[in-house]
């Protein structure tokens, strides 16, 4: 099985991706619309892939991909807002 952390503020998003995982079966998902306590949770259980949103209320996606500890896991950077500014600012991480 694979563990999945996905931090998403828009609950359609996470509604998406878990249903998505379920589907799979082969996908144990976690999800916070919190940055802090996904962060908190993706320290704690090391996950395999971990699914952000770019455009998170409190902290960007990219700051929290920033802070995890090295070396992490797959991660997916995500956004409903195709701005040149994420595309450039993700390349960094």
């Amino acid at each position: 099985m694979l563990r999945c952390v996905a931090i998403d503020d828009k609950p359609i998003a996470l509604d998406i991706v878990s249903r998505y995982c379920e589907r799979r079966g082969d996908v144990t998902l976690e999800t916070f619309s919190s940055p802090r306590l996904g962060m908190q949770r993706i320290r704690e259980w090391k996950p395999d892939i971990v699914l952000l949103d770019i455009e998170l209320n409190g902290m960007s996606g990219i700051e929290l991909a920033r802070q995890l500890p090295q070396p992490c896991c797959l991660i997916f950077g995500c956004t409903t807002c195709s701005m040149s500014r994420n595309r450039s600012r993700a390349r960094l991480c």
